[in-house]
């Protein structure tokens, strides 16, 4: 689910608002969400709205009011933008199957060889991001070892009667 990748990044939030123009954002937001638009945007000239102020109003509906559709906008807005990094990891990833969404995990030495290719053009913080927004079968110990602990990010542990979401496939037998 997308707020559940956008809470992974939060300490990443204003980097991921740098590759989206706020106006950008607004204009999905008033597209799909028109309760999130009402609340914060109408009435106010949306020219005047920076990335500070973007920050604090996505901070309150993603992870206060838990909005779906917010989070859901904010990945889809930063896979365009960065859709260098978002290719890369598609084109590392259907090297172990075709069907990227058939993939139930990843192991770490095949996920050490993705980084480090990726490392070659890309920033931390952007394979961080892809990862998690678009759930790469990765291990968990990986992605806090290998990508959030050089970015000093200490993600809080899955509590224990929460899994990790399972994604019914074809072959699914339950």
């Amino acid at each position: 689910m997308p707020i559940n990748a956008m809470k992974k990044t939060e300490t990443l939030l204003s980097h991921v608002l740098q590759s989206i123009r706020p106006g950008e954002l607004i204009a999905h937001i008033a597209k799909v969400d028109r309760a999130g638009y009402f609340r914060n945007f109408k009435g106010y000239r949306i020219e005047k709205f920076g990335r500070p102020q973007l920050e604090t109003i996505s901070r309150k509906e993603m992870f206060e009011r838990n909005n779906e559709i917010w989070a859901e906008v904010m990945v889809l807005l930063w896979n365009n933008n960065n859709r260098p990094v978002y290719n890369a990891m598609h084109e590392q990833v259907s090297t172990v199957n075709e069907n990227v969404e058939e993939i139930e995990s990843i192991d770490d030495e095949t996920a050490h060889k993705f980084v480090d290719a990726l490392l070659e053009d890309h920033i931390l913080e952007d394979v961080l991001l892809v990862t998690h927004l678009n759930d790469v079968r990765f291990s968990d110990s990986f992605i806090r070892e290998r990508l959030e602990g050089p970015l000093e990010i200490d993600r809080p542990a899955l509590p224990e009667t929460e899994e990790p979401e399972h994604v019914h496939g074809p072959d699914c037998n339950h």
